[in-house]
């Protein structure tokens, strides 16, 4: 069949095709405008189509621009989750759910708005069937609604939105609620401007988003904000976890073990509080607390707090209070603190139970009573000896001692380890003599804060050496 060409102002190009069927190319003289008739895949790039008949397979990157895929949103968060800054133009919308519950036995609903949520006005019924019984049915103005059964029923399924004429738009789709039930929505709003937003939320506006699985609830957050998991009493608690702890031999009800990155360099806090009080009177504020409810199995071992061997850092503290010394007056700060009494069921406490080997250091002063009737200051021993003063002196035990000097007959100084604070301490000598009783004295220069001198004396006041010498120092 001819092709004619017109010109622009008159004339005309006739072209046959020619009589041979093939490969045939069409090229207009213009600059930079080429119509290319070939069987390969041909790229149109600058040109617009008019309502153009499109068959066979839709090109696939044309995907992305017309379909847009919203992030999901984990309904765990109050009474209504809102999709808003919708584009003008769209005119499909599906909403998906999956193992979504509610705290309450309200219906879900979906609600659309131009630049307000739209609360009223629908014609909406939903129905749902029970093995292919139909066993409830319902209607509301108030959204589309979706319904259910019972609160603990979890919602899987999809609805569309669809835009119909002008700014109305109808509601279809289905949702599983349990093996055997279904649930079935459809609906109309005409709105009174463009959409751009979405709220799912429920018929009272007061029952809560929660997730399940398997038909039973397992996370919610409730109006005021507050998280339980695995339980639905939230009343004065922020977040409540009271799930089963189950699945291995060694099981956590929290466990926090995230790999700190390379730009946390000052301080990582795995778990921290950090109190606040706006005003009023608090009679007890506990950061922390470890208590036991009823425990039915044999547990050999219980913890409070366990701290395991922290070895990495250049200094590990399984246990540090921070510095109180800025406390005010008519106000108390405790390090540590117990209120362990002496057992009386027949069993046994400790107020505080060092059973390691290693030193146990305390550099302010030490109180106790230890039954002597009155807690008081304790003054510790800062050094003793005991050791043979004949022959060549030999230390038989000691503390905080060195070695003794032998100045000669009866006449020993006693070398500190550590020094003493000052020279102010009180020296206690004993000895025992070969020849009979005897008795130590400190020389008159004899006490400074790295050594000590002493004698050892006869009865008649003669220096002799003592075959058992001992020495303490208090302060």
């Amino acid at each position: 069949m001819p092709v004619k060409l017109n010109g622009a102002t008159s004339g005309s190009i006739t072209i046959d095709a020619p009589a041979v069927a093939g490969t045939n190319t069409l090229t207009l003289p213009a600059v930079t405008d080429t119509l290319v008739g070939l069987a390969a895949t041909q790229t149109l790039t600058g040109k617009t189509l008019t309502s153009p008949t499109i068959t066979g397979a839709v090109v696939s990157s044309m995907n992305s621009s017309l379909l847009t895929s919203g992030t999901a949103v984990a309904s765990t968060s109050g009474t209504s989750i809102d999709f808003t800054s919708i584009p003008s133009w769209v005119k499909r919308i599906t909403v998906m759910f999956s193992g979504v519950s509610l705290s309450g036995t309200s219906n879900l609903q979906i609600q659309i708005g131009s630049g307000s949520v739209t609360t009223s006005g629908y014609s909406s019924y939903a129905q749902i069937f029970n093995s292919a019984t139909l066993t409830n049915t319902g209607t509301v103005t108030s959204g589309y609604i979706i319904w259910t059964s019972t609160a603990a029923d979890s919602r899987t399924g999809a609805y569309s939105l669809v835009l119909l004429t002008g700014n109305t738009w109808v509601c279809t789709g289905n949702s599983s609620q349990s093996s055997t039930q279904s649930s079935q929505t459809s609906g109309s709003l005409a709105l009174g401007g463009v959409l751009d937003r979405i709220r799912i939320t429920t018929v009272n506006g007061t029952d809560i988003v929660a997730v399940s699985t398997g038909g039973t609830e397992r996370m919610r957050v409730d109006a005021s904000g507050n998280v339980g998991i695995g339980t639905t009493s939230l009343t004065g608690t922020s977040l409540k976890v009271s799930k089963n702890i189950t699945g291995a031999t060694t099981a956590y009800g929290i466990l926090s073990d995230g790999a700190v990155q390379t730009d946390v360099t000052t301080q990582v806090n795995y778990y921290a509080t950090n109190a606040n009080a706006a005003s009023g009177s608090i009679t007890n504020l506990y950061h922390y607390i470890a208590a036991q409810g009823t425990i039915g199995a044999t547990v050999s071992t219980q913890f409070g707090y366990r701290a395991d061997p922290l070895t990495t850092a250049v200094t590990n503290y399984g246990f540090q209070a921070g510095n109180a010394a800025a406390v005010t007056a008519g106000k108390t700060a405790y390090g540590f603190h117990t209120n362990m009494n002496v057992a009386t069921g027949g069993g046994t406490t400790y107020g505080f139970y060092a059973n390691g080997d290693a030193t146990n250091y305390f550099n302010g002063i030490l109180q106790f009573n230890s039954g002597y009737g009155s807690v008081a200051t304790a003054y510790g021993c800062r050094a003793w000896v005991n050791f043979n003063g004949t022959g060549t002196v030999a230390i038989r035990g000691s503390g905080n001692v060195t070695s003794i000097t032998d100045n000669g007959t009866g006449d020993y100084t006693v070398n500190f380890t550590t020094a003493i604070v000052d020279a102010n301490y009180s020296a206690v000598y004993t000895v025992s003599l070969s020849s009979g009783a005897g008795f130590g004295e400190t020389t008159n220069s004899g006490l400074a804060t790295t050594t000590a001198r002493f004698r050892s004396n006869n009865t008649g006041g003669t220096l002799v050496d003592a075959t058992i010498a001992c020495a303490s120092f208090f302060r």
